[in-house]
């Protein structure tokens, strides 16, 4: 008898996963069945949904598409498909877009192209243009099976660049950046001019590339990442765990943010708790209020942004809290703390600091919040 429990046991565990498996080989055989589809200015989740009922596979959109095409879910599309697979009238709809498109379990999902989640906005119809062409437009150059450098691969690029009509125009942002100069990219001879734009992103460890207008700029990671931290963003925190906030941070800044072992877990518990409002400010000053708050330090490098926690084992910062953060202009930033500071400074700070409490409050009382508990005294020292 119990082994017979086990078996039902296991046989009900496997269920899911096989169903799984049966769900996306219906979703491939319908993929590969002719359709015909004709849409005049309709709205992008009108002609999802008007697939998804005749064709039986299910289209669903991540979060970012809708902030990243130029008129949200009110983007209309204009297309003719027939004599297509549905695979094939996908890839002509999601590319037009700047968008790709991925099978999984139970549906088929459309999400942004790699590129077009690197502009971190919306993106104009100039720029999906742009990505259309680069698309569809072969490299049609000479390759090495050993790979091209990286600068010869870009004069290749510039150069269908320019036979476009209009022409695409490609600036290079790298300078002097040693890794770009020396790198070797390998490429196919199918390739595309997205593909191989791809391909340097991948294979080299500083160079990067997103659309821009009516052309193309390929900078270094760092200066992306900068770039994006520089996104304007509204917050409103009272009290969340600083893990929660930064969690947030990272997925709308769209960078990865990577911790030193031990960052947060050496930040004193009366420090983790993070009140923070900003209104159309940059990432990036939402950042240099945390570190200053919880002692942590920051740096952008080619995998986004890097912390470390300054303060562990010097008292964690509560005899002396980080007062400005300056940049040292190379991604690195340099926290000064009050005590670093002359005292017409301080006394500066003090009354700068006087004057936000004050037009806070003032906001405070139109809003209508009325606190639990009196405001306590403070001393500027502490």
């Amino acid at each position: 008898m119990p082994h017979r429990l086990i078996g039902l046991v296991l046989v009900l565990a496997l269920c899911p996963a096989a169903t799984a498996r049966q769900t996306s080989a219906l979703i491939n055989e319908a993929l590969d069945r002719q359709v015909k589809f004709e849409f005049s200015t309709t709205a992008l989740p009108a002609a999802m949904q008007r697939i998804t009922a005749e064709s039986g596979v299910k289209l669903e959109a991540s979060p970012a598409v809708w902030d990243l095409l130029p008129y949200g879910r009110q983007t209309p599309i204009t297309a003719k498909l027939e004599n297509l697979t549905l695979k094939e009238a996908l890839a002509e709809i999601t590319q037009a877009l700047g968008l790709q498109f991925a099978i999984r379990s139970e549906s088929v999902e459309i999400v942004p192209m790699p590129a077009l989640a690197r502009l971190g906005r919306r993106a104009s119809i100039e720029e999906l243009r742009t990505l259309r062409a680069l698309a569809t437009t072969p490299l049609a150059a000479p390759v090495d099976a050993r790979g091209i450098r990286l600068p010869e691969l870009l004069g290749m690029i510039a150069d269908r660049l320019d036979k476009q009509s209009p022409p695409i125009a490609l600036e290079s942002r790298l300078g002097n950046d040693s890794a770009a100069q020396t790198a070797t990219i390998g490429v196919s001879r199918e390739t595309r001019l997205l593909d191989a734009l791809e391909a340097i992103h991948s294979q080299c460890k500083t160079a990067t590339w997103y659309p821009w207008g009516s052309g193309v700029v390929v900078l270094t990671k760092v200066e992306l990442i900068n770039n994006q931290l520089a996104k304007t963003v509204s917050l409103r925190y009272s009290g969340e765990d600083v893990t929660q906030v930064l969690s947030d941070l990272s997925q709308l800044a769209g960078v990865p943010f990577v911790f030193d072992e031990g960052a947060i877990q050496h930040i004193p518990a009366e420090y983790r708790r993070i009140r923070l409002v900003t209104e159309n400010s940059p990432i990036t000053q939402a950042l240099q209020s945390i570190v200053a708050f919880t002692g942590l330090g920051y740096c952008t490098f080619e995998g986004g942004v890097w912390f470390w926690n300054q303060t562990w084992g010097v008292d964690a910062g509560q005899k002396d809290p980080a007062a400005l953060m300056v940049p040292l202009g190379n991604g690195m930033n340099l926290l000064v703390t009050r005590s670093q500071l002359p005292d017409d400074l301080r006394q500066y700070l003090d009354a700068k600091t006087n004057d936000a409490q004050n037009a806070l409050r003032e906001q405070m009382i139109k809003d209508g919040f009325v606190p639990t508990t009196r405001p306590a005294a403070t001393n500027p020292d502490l």
